[in-house]
């Protein structure tokens, strides 16, 4: 028959080392949350991730050919390349303003938790510094997205260029004298 232990069997050195299997299985069950939301945000949209899918394969597909082409010539080609373009304003809009107002939010939290009492994170400089650093991570692309998205065709050039990048852009479809190759 198995008893309860009782209070105090821990040293206080071992009192704070239980934490690493239950953080363990929530930082897991944190991972499997998120992927059970990606793949409901896909099963909203199937076409679009299959679109994506069809648009890399023709574009293996068309390098492939390419590389065929290019044994008897000797000449190789750039291989093709996945494009981007820039996302329509509402979206850019809505998603800056998405980002700015979360990583706000992480600043807010992480200061806080800093300046707390009580906590296991309290005075603790790593604290401010990972949420500053997540905060940015979220504050230049929202940043990107909303000038982008207000200022729609009068972005400098330089902005329009940043919006075209894999992150913040969407990618172009492919035409159809590109697929044939």
């Amino acid at each position: 028959m198995l008893r309860p232990r009782e209070p105090g069997w821990l040293t206080e050195d071992q009192e704070g080392t239980n934490v690493f299997i239950p953080g363990l299985m929530g930082a897991g069950l944190l991972v499997s949350m998120a992927m059970l939301v990606a793949d409901g945000i896909r099963k909203v949209d199937p076409l679009r991730s299959q679109a994506t899918r069809e648009r890399a394969v023709a574009l293996h597909a068309e390098g492939r050919a390419r590389d065929i082409a290019a044994v008897p010539t000797g000449h190789h080609a750039e291989p093709p390349k996945l494009e981007y373009e820039r996302r329509g304003r509402l979206t850019s809009v809505i998603a800056g303003v998405i980002g700015l107002v979360v990583a706000v939010a992480v600043v807010w939290w992480s200061i806080t938790i800093y300046y707390g009492t009580g906590s296991v994170l309290s005075d603790r400089g790593w604290t401010v510094g990972g949420g500053v650093l997540i905060a940015l991570l979220l504050a230049v692309p929202g940043f990107v997205l909303l000038a982008s998205g207000a200022s729609g065709r009068a972005a400098p050039a330089w902005l329009a260029r940043l919006s075209q990048r894999p992150v913040l852009g969407r990618p172009v479809p492919l035409t159809a004298d590109r697929s044939e190759v």
